[in-house]
């Protein structure tokens, strides 16, 4: 794995500890981030499993605005 990749898992604790989760079924499992970032992060249910500890998203288009449902 080429250096650059290490160097920017290095210093970032949800990177450093690797634990992907499912939003849909909740499963987990631990990957090489610096591997995730050169070619991509897991899928579960369809959709790609997010880095645990990160913090949830609050801008994009993915990110429902108001009401409830």
């Amino acid at each position: 794995m080429t250096t650059m990749y290490r160097e920017m898992v290095a210093g970032n604790p949800a990177l450093e500890a690797g634990r992907v989760e499912c939003l849909k079924c909740k499963r987990t499992r631990t990957v090489d981030s610096a591997a995730c970032l050169r070619s991509g992060w897991p899928t579960c249910c369809g959709e790609t499993m997010r880095l645990v500890g990160a913090a949830p998203p609050t801008a994009g288009p993915w990110v429902r605005r108001g009401g409830t449902g």
